[in-house]
């Protein structure tokens, strides 16, 4: 639903949003009217007092409506904005996954791995574990179990496998 523009033709009609509301508004304006044709002194004052009690307490219900909505939007927005934060750190993580997937894992293409090869792996790979650790860290969108998850995951050292033949046995 559209929020309607700030105008003094809305404001009126906000009064008549709620029947109390639309009764001690306009209510308001007889008695302070009535308040100087009555005689007598505490019937102007009654009549003055209500009408005032009346336009203060119309002018309340009005404002109280619209501070509820304005309350609800805001909460709705914040609830958007960690939504959109808490995104923005998944796909911080995925991209860090397809980096390590691209140049960590497939670094050799296919070749086989040689003695020469392990230690660069494993402190490249060590330091991407502690980054993606470091990320896990952000209470805000992660649990402290996820990152116990992954903390120990560990390394396993690539083994070269060889086949043998069934013949050969």
């Amino acid at each position: 639903m559209p929020i309607p523009p700030a105008t003094f033709g809305n404001f009126i009609r906000a009064f008549g949003a709620r029947w109390f509301t639309a009764m001690s508004g306009p209510l308001s304006v007889p008695l302070a009217i009535g308040a100087f044709f009555v005689p007598g002194y505490i019937a102007k004052v009654g009549l003055a007092s209500t009408a005032i009690v009346c336009a203060a307490f119309s002018s309340y219900w009005v404002w109280r409506r619209e501070r509820e909505t304005a309350i609800e939007l805001e909460e709705r927005l914040q609830r958007d904005d960690r939504a959109l934060k808490k995104q923005g750190a998944v796909d911080g993580l995925s991209e860090e996954l397809s980096w390590a997937i691209q140049h960590l894992l497939n670094r050799n293409k296919g070749k086989a791995w040689t003695e020469e090869m392990i230690a660069p792996f494993e402190a490249d790979m060590s330091e991407w574990c502690e980054k993606i650790s470091k990320k896990l860290e952000n209470r805000e969108f992660f649990s402290r179990s996820e990152q116990l998850h992954f903390d120990s995951l560990g390394f396993v050292k690539p083994v070269q496998i060889t086949c043998i033949s069934r013949h050969s046995i």
